[in-house]
C-alpha cells in the first residue's frame, strides 16, 4: 500500500513539474503572438515582447534546472494575474493614450493592467522561493465553456459560429447545474460565479450602464463562496460600485455611461 501511495505522490509531483514548465511557456508564446499583432514601436508591444520572452525563458529554466515550486497556490495565482494583465494590455493596445495632461481611452486599462501584472510577478516570485500551501481542486469546465461561448459570439461571424457558441453555452450550463447539485460543489462554485460575474459585466456594460453592470456583477461573484454574508455583500457591492463611478467616469473622465440610455427590448440583447 505504501508503494501505491509513493507512486501516486511521484505522479502528482511529475504533473506539477510539467505544469510549471508548460503553463508559463504557453502564456509566453501567447504574449509573443500578441506582440506580432500590435503596431511596431508601441509600449504595449514592447511589454508583451519582454513578458513573453521572460515567461518562455522561465519555462526553459524550470525544465533544465528541474526547479520545484514551493508555493504552487501563489505561483499559479500570480501567473493567472499576469496572463489577465497581458491580455488587457493587448486588448487596449489600439486605444489612444495620454493627450497632454488628459487621460485617453487606453490610459486607464494599460495602467491598471500594468499594476495587475506587477502584482502577479510578485506573487510568482513568492510562490517560487517561499513555502506555502499546495493547489486546491477546482472544476473549471463550465467557466471555460462559457468563456469560449462569449469568444465565438463576439469574434465569430455567421450562423455557424453562433451555433458553436450556443452549443458551448448549453454544455457549460448543463455541467454547471450538475456540479452545483452535488454536495461538494465548492470545487465548481468559486470559478463558476467569478467568471459569470466578469462575463455579465462585459456583456451588459454598454446596454445597461456602469452602475447596473458593476453592482450585479459583484453580487454574482459573491455567490462564489458558501460563507457569504448577504447583508454585508450587498453593502460592499454598493460601495465598490460607487468607487467605480467616482474613479472611471469622473476622476479619469472615461466615456462610460452610468445608466441605460434609449434601452429597448431590441437593444437589450444587442450583444447576441
Amino acid at each position: 500500500m505504501s508503494e501505491g501511495v509513493e507512486a501516486s505522490g511521484a505522479s502528482a509531483g511529475d504533473s506539477h513539474r510539467l505544469a510549471a514548465i508548460f503553463v508559463p511557456a504557453t502564456i509566453g508564446l501567447a504574449a509573443l503572438a500578441g506582440y506580432w499583432r500590435t503596431s511596431s514601436g508601441s509600449h504595449s508591444g514592447e511589454t508583451l515582447l519582454i513578458c513573453g520572452l521572460g515567461l518562455v525563458a522561465l519555462g526553459v529554466v524550470m525544465l533544465l534546472l528541474r526547479l520545484v515550486i514551493h508555493n504552487p497556490r501563489d505561483f499559479y495565482g500570480g501567473l493567472a494575474l499576469l496572463a489577465v494583465a497581458l491580455f488587457a494590455i493587448w486588448a487596449a493596445s489600439g486605444l489612444p493614450g495620454m493627450r497632454g495632461f488628459a487621460f485617453g481611452p487606453g490610459t486607464a486599462p494599460r495602467l491598471f493592467a500594468s499594476l495587475l501584472g506587477a502584482l502577479g510577478i510578485g506573487l510568482m516570485l513568492i510562490g517560487m522561493f517561499m513555502e506555502g500551501p499546495g493547489l486546491e481542486r477546482y472544476d473549471i469546465r463550465a467557466p471555460a465553456l462559457f468563456v469560449a461561448a462569449v469568444f465565438f459570439l463576439g469574434f465569430g461571424h455567421g450562423a455557424a459560429m453562433k451555433a458553436v457558441a450556443a452549443f458551448a453555452a448549453a454544455l457549460g450550463l448543463l455541467i454547471a447545474v450538475i456540479g452545483m447539485l452535488r454536495p461538494n460543489n465548492q470545487y465548481m462554485r468559486g470559478p463558476l460565479f467569478i467568471v459569470a460575474g466578469i462575463l455579465f459585466f462585459a456583456l451588459t456594460i454598454r446596454q445597461f450602464g456602469l452602475v447596473f453592470a458593476s453592482y450585479i456583477s459583484i453580487v454574482i461573484a459573491a455567490f462564489g463562496t458558501n460563507e457569504v454574508r448577504w447583508f454585508e455583500a450587498l453593502i460592499w457591492a454598493a460601495f465598490l460600485t460607487l468607487f467605480c463611478v467616482l474613479l472611471f467616469p469622473i476622476a479619469l473622465n472615461l466615456p462610460l455611461q452610468l445608466w441605460p440610455v434609449n434601452l429597448t427590448f431590441k437593444t437589450m440583447f444587442q450583444f447576441l
